[in-house]
């Protein structure tokens, strides 16, 4: 279960529709996880921007391995994705997590950690880590859609501007 994504959950910052890929639900056959591999494909290529929290360096990559998709589509995805947490890193401001980050700025933290989200997988509590993840991706959309926030440690204001691609702010 380590090497597998079992969950991936999207919101449009525009409309708020939300979308669940269940993974975990699939059971193995070939075809359905393909299927739904390329639904993730198509949906990801076809958004004007992405936003992810620890995305560029971690989900990403992940996805890519894991998946198996092909390099040039996950640079695609890098290039239109907003990371937060990698903008702190490449600025020079130290990192936080998104949920000091969410606390220190009156947005709702969140409802549990990435750790216990792999033992609900493991648990194979597929709503559960559903609502679990689609909560996560909420506040991050909360967050992006302020575009400014403080931050929790060095109490300076952080334009999300400078690190956006233009579709995510047209």
């Amino acid at each position: 279960m380590r090497d597998d994504v079992t969950m991936i959950c999207t919101e449009d910052l525009e409309t708020g529709e939300r979308k669940s890929y269940n993974f975990g639900k699939v059971t193995g056959e070939d075809a359905s996880v393909r299927d739904l591999v390329s639904q993730v494909i198509k949906d990801l290529d076809e958004a004007d921007g992405l936003c992810a929290y620890n995305g560029i360096r971690f989900d990403l990559p992940f996805m890519q391995q894991a998946l198996e998709i092909n390099e040039d589509i996950i640079t695609r995805w890098v290039l239109k994705t907003v990371d937060p947490l990698e903008y702190l890193r490449l600025s020079g401001h130290l990192t936080s997590s998104l949920d000091k980050i969410c606390i220190h700025n009156d947005i709702m933290a969140k409802s549990s950690t990435g750790l216990h989200a792999v033992e609900m997988a493991k648990n194979e509590q597929w709503d559960e880590l559903e609502q679990y993840c689609q909560q996560d991706v909420s506040i991050l959309s909360v967050l992006i859609k302020r575009r400014t926030f403080k931050h929790p440690a060095q109490d300076k204001l952080i334009d999300l501007k400078d690190c956006m691609p233009d579709a995510v702010y047209t």
